[in-house]
């Protein structure tokens, strides 16, 4: 993946580094963080955003079975903790990204 903000950015067919060639793509996942060639973020907030819709969805089925002190675990066991995963590296991503997580 190389970083450019050029569209018509040229690069050698092959990117050859010790003999190995490597492959162009899109985007990529490095340490749980999904990094796309122009650092938009929106990827990795839409992953985020899915993961977080199917951890709230079932607490919601189960917030009659469980007090609020459990329920509030769980939200800070899964949900939470994937708002704040690497959010220095993704958190300032434009706003109408961050606005799709709340």
């Amino acid at each position: 993946m190389i970083f450019s903000r050029s569209k018509n950015l040229q690069l050698p067919s092959p990117l050859i580094i010790s003999k190995t060639p490597i492959k162009f793509v899109k985007e990529a996942r490095f340490l749980g963080v999904v990094i796309d060639e122009s650092l938009n973020w929106s990827k990795h907030v839409q992953t985020v955003a899915s993961k977080m819709s199917r951890y709230v969805g079932v607490m919601y089925k189960i917030k009659k079975y469980l007090p609020l002190t459990a329920r509030l675990q769980i939200y800070h066991s899964f949900v939470q903790s994937h708002l704040n995963f690497c959010s220095l590296v993704w958190g300032f991503s434009a706003k109408s990204n961050i606005d799709t997580l709340f």
